[in-house]
């Protein structure tokens, strides 16, 4: 039994635990509180081990990863490029270089006298092996690089195996070996493609079509794989007899077109005509003038642009680069419309605001001027062409102020045969359209050049003619297509020659401007086009005029001098000269003659 005072010590205990651990417990469980707490510890003490350790394994990696990349970009940085096949070594030049260079490795071998061209800035030995891993099998110099990149980042990779970005043509040629790819890619031209052969399934590639699919992208940092190739496509021409700068060629607004017309004048019958082009013009409609309502609901003449400033500046620079051996001039195509001339403003009291703003954006795109190209159906009257010839002065001053060109088309139709009021102009350039253009009737062509040399000089004149174009096999059907276009030339090569011929014989216009038969991607120019105006920029002057109507403007008769006859000439032309004795006839010949008489005489 306990007394009264153990139990009033124990009651004492058990308050005093209860105050401290917030529960009561009886004096049998501190031993099991006790293990419990210490094992709640160690778990405690596990936990924060493991935290450390990840933690610690973090940074390591991560600082490794850092240094591997600066390694690697170091290396980047500096070294030769080593080829897909080991032993080889390939230099390319540095990626500090513009992008707009197509191959400046193959630039450099030019002119002897031009040191420039041969050094390539900030060549490096670098030495990164291309992993195989990455591309596909070559067919026909044809690579195909995976990932997805940039076109900015596809052309230096390409560059980086010494190689460049491929063209549709080369598409084309490792279709016919064989080559097969699902996969888009990057071509130089800033288009994207991929081959599809015939005979696969269409399963595996997604689509129903077959060969080279080629289209454009809206922009360029979509990312693709890229297409890179081995084989050269360019090689500058230096000619031994530089040719007077006298070809303006029309082109789209597209580097593929730049390409395209590369290839057809760079053939071995018609290289030289690369240094004879005097300006490229890019079409069509860079600048349309037309009528816009504004905020406030009035309508108003804006300069809209169908093309950004950006890709404008990318495009001239690309046109040098592509021909070097001449350096045209680029002069895009503007449009104006009749209503933003005649009803709101832009002939009359808003002429100045308009031509400010002309002027202003060929500053801003770095172009050397502008072709205006104004085609009212409506009003043909002199007054309405006297408006347009106020507004082409106040134009021509306000570029000439900024060394820059402005060319006008003019034709034999509208208020457009206003030849006389249009020559008082400062119009640097007339090209002419359907005077010249199509070449139906050769002699009615002559009659319209003949009444623009009344009106206008010579030397401010183009005549105009339209190329003729050829379709080539379709890679997959090895069949030609049958294509019809609007408004066909007839240009063939006895008509373009005999015109020509006569031109250069019988005028002083020293320029010619070719639109194309068609802007189609295949589309090629005929052979023998190019070939014959190649003989009108040498300027042949021995050759013998063919035409059937050799008529000459009444300001260019020939002169005849009447030569005075002596003693001498006179009785030399008196006295006739003597006759060669005629050949004795052998009998065989005798025979055959009595046998013609004899048939003669029957019929």
């Amino acid at each position: 039994m306990m007394t009264s005072s153990a139990r009033s010590s124990s009651d004492k205990r058990k308050a005093t635990k209860c105050h401290h651990q917030q529960q009561c417990y009886d004096d049998d469980d501190d031993d099991n509180i006790q293990v419990m707490t210490s094992q709640y510890r160690r778990k405690q003490q596990g936990k924060h081990q493991l935290h450390l350790l990840v933690c610690i394994g973090c940074t390591t990696f991560f600082v490794i990863a850092s240094l591997g990349f600066i390694f690697v970009s170091y290396l980047h940085m500096g070294g030769a490029v080593y080829h897909h096949q080991p032993s080889e070594v390939v230099l390319t030049e540095d990626d500090n270089d513009e992008l707009v260079e197509p191959m400046a490795m193959e630039l450099k071998d030019g002119n002897d006298n031009n040191n420039d061209n041969r050094k390539i800035n900030n060549i490096h030995k670098r030495q990164i092996w291309v992993d195989k891993k990455d591309r596909k099998p070559e067919v026909g110099n044809l690579m195909y690089v995976k990932g997805s990149k940039s076109y900015k980042e596809a052309f230096y990779e390409c560059k980086q195996r010494g190689a460049r970005l491929a063209l549709l043509d080369d598409l084309e040629r490792a279709y016919s070996l064989g080559y097969h790819n699902c996969k888009r890619g990057w071509l130089l031209d800033k288009h994207t493609g991929y081959v599809v052969q015939k005979d696969d399934p269409p399963s595996k590639c997604k689509t129903t079509q077959a060969g080279v699919i080629y289209s454009s992208t809206t922009t360029k940092h979509r990312s693709y794989g890229a297409y890179c190739t081995y084989r050269k496509w360019f090689s500058p021409v230096n000619p031994q007899q530089k040719l007077v700068p006298s070809l303006n060629l029309w082109f789209r607004k597209d580097p593929a077109h730049l390409y395209k017309l590369r290839k057809d004048l760079q053939k071995k019958k018609t290289g030289g005509m690369l240094t004879s082009i005097r300006a490229l013009y890019p079409c069509c409609n860079y600048l349309n003038v037309v009528p816009v309502v504004n905020q406030d609901g009035n309508t108003v003449t804006m300069v809209q642009m169908t093309k950004r400033e950006r890709s404008m500046r990318y495009l001239v620079k690309l046109a040098r680069e592509i021909f070097p051996e001449s350096k045209p001039k680029i002069m895009p195509h503007i449009r104006m419309s009749y209503k933003a001339m005649y009803h709101h403003g832009a002939g009359s009291w808003n002429k100045s605001a308009v031509v400010e703003d002309i002027v202003s954006r060929a500053v801003t795109s770095k172009v050397d001027g502008f072709m205006f190209d104004y085609e009212p159906h409506h009003d043909y009257t002199e007054k309405h062409a006297m408006m347009v010839k106020d507004f082409l002065n106040l134009l021509a001053e306000k570029m000439h102020a900024n060394h820059l060109e402005l060319g006008f088309c003019i034709s034999d139709w509208g208020i457009l045969k206003f030849y006389d009021v249009y020559a008082e102009s400062n119009v640097d350039v007339f090209a002419t359209m359907s005077v010249t253009y199509y070449g139906r009737d050769v002699a009615k062509n002559k009659v319209g050049v003949k009444k623009l040399l009344r009106a206008i000089d010579a030397q401010r004149v183009q005549i105009g003619i339209k190329s003729a174009v050829r379709e080539p096999k379709d890679p997959v059907t090895g069949e030609i297509p049958q294509t019809s276009y609007k408004k066909p030339s007839r240009w063939t090569h006895h008509r373009l020659k005999n015109f020509l011929r006569w031109v250069a014989r019988y005028t002083d216009i020293k320029q010619l401007h070719v639109w194309p038969e068609s802007w189609g991607r295949r589309s090629r120019t005929k052979a023998f086009f190019f070939r014959t105006l190649r003989g009108f920029t040498k300027g042949r002057e021995n050759d013998t005029v063919t035409t059937t109507s050799t008529a000459m403007p009444p300001t260019q008769k020939p002169k005849t001098t009447k030569t005075k006859l002596t003693k001498k000439t006179k009785t030399a032309k008196k006295s006739k000269p003597t006759k060669a004795p005629k050949k004795a006839k052998t009998p065989k010949k005798a025979k055959k003659k009595k046998k013609k008489k004899k048939k003669k005489k029957k019929t």
